[in-house]
């Protein structure tokens, strides 16, 4: 058996108006895009995991396996709306480490986010 290398994606959720999800609706949320895109039998082979959320900045970092992170970003990419509100979710990094996905997720800062707020749409 093959050892297998974790992921983890490092993700903004972008919204216009306000937005206040906690970790496990998110967690609920994403196990069921990807249920509703692959099947149950893929999502679990997924072997995802949130493993870090700040509900503050509204980042985090989901880990999956190596041979899945197309996927996964295809996933988060189809979450149009949290709570019938807008949204994006921005996957802006893929790291090997998870203490590097937390120090990015705690240090966010990144182009398209500074000019949203400099339009005052964010």
């Amino acid at each position: 058996m093959r050892f297998i290398r974790r992921r983890y994606l490092v993700f903004k959720i972008i919204s216009l108006n306000g937005l206040s999800i906690d970790r496990r609706a998110l967690e609920k949320l994403i196990y069921n895009t990807f249920r509703e895109l692959f099947g149950i039998v893929e999502t679990v082979n997924f072997r995802l995991r949130l493993t870090y959320y700040n509900e503050e900045k509204h980042t985090g970092a989901l880990s999956c396996p190596h041979v899945s992170v197309d996927k996964v970003r295809l996933a988060l990419a189809s979450i149009k709306d949290i709570d019938g509100k807008r949204v994006l979710i921005y996957v802006f990094k893929v790291t090997g480490t998870r203490h590097k996905a937390v120090t990015l997720c705690n240090s966010f800062s990144h182009p398209l986010y500074q000019t949203l707020k400099n339009l005052g749409l964010y």
